[in-house]
């Protein structure tokens, strides 16, 4: 098991947002950083991955690798090269996981 790696069914006390400015000389610091402008969603928000463009997810829960807060992610309408390299024959879909900067708040589009 990964040691650097931790889910939460609920999202975890004490997180900090941080968005690292490039500068390598100001350590980051210490405890769960998270990534994005706003506050974490709660469980059961709908959101838009905008990395890669995965589209519409919802949040179904949170995770910890490195130090660094993101959210497991119920992706509804995945693109078919996210579905070819995730999902497996016989096997429900995956979590998908993102960062804070990975996401924008969901919007309908006009």
């Amino acid at each position: 098991m990964n040691q650097n790696y931790r889910t939460f069914d609920s999202l975890p006390e004490g997180w900090i947002s941080y968005q690292p400015t490039g500068d390598e000389s100001v350590p980051p610091p210490e405890g769960i950083k998270w990534s994005g402008d706003d506050a974490p969603p709660a469980i059961g928000t709908k959101i838009r991955i905008s990395m890669n463009g995965i589209g519409p997810a919802i949040v179904r829960g949170y995770f910890v690798e490195y130090g660094w807060l993101g959210l497991l992610t119920e992706v509804l309408s995945p693109p078919d090269w996210w579905v070819r390299q995730n999902v497996k024959p016989g096997k429900p879909a995956p979590l998908g996981h993102v960062f804070g900067v990975e996401f924008k708040p969901w919007k309908e589009e006009a």
